[in-house]
């Protein structure tokens, strides 16, 4: 089971608060560390939707077997 700190969307979240701050902090102008924040916000985005294509990928597979399953249970 994958736990919370091996997930690299995770990680990233954490890196994009992280820098927030520290940008803050030391006066960068807000649009640059919002514009930061829009781009870790779409790679984490990214990384979900594969996860998500793959995950319905895998579902599509197993009902497959099922169904195959069923039909030569029927014969």
């Amino acid at each position: 089971m994958n736990t919370i700190f091996k997930n690299s969307k995770f990680w990233l979240a954490v890196v994009g608060v992280i820098q927030s701050i520290l940008l803050y902090y030391i006066k960068v102008p807000q649009s640059i560390w919002i514009a930061i924040d829009a781009l870790i916000a779409v790679v984490i985005a990214s990384l979900t939707a594969d996860q998500v294509v793959e995950a319905f990928r895998e579902l599509r597979k197993d009902i497959a077997k099922v169904s195959e399953q069923l039909r030569s249970m029927k014969k």
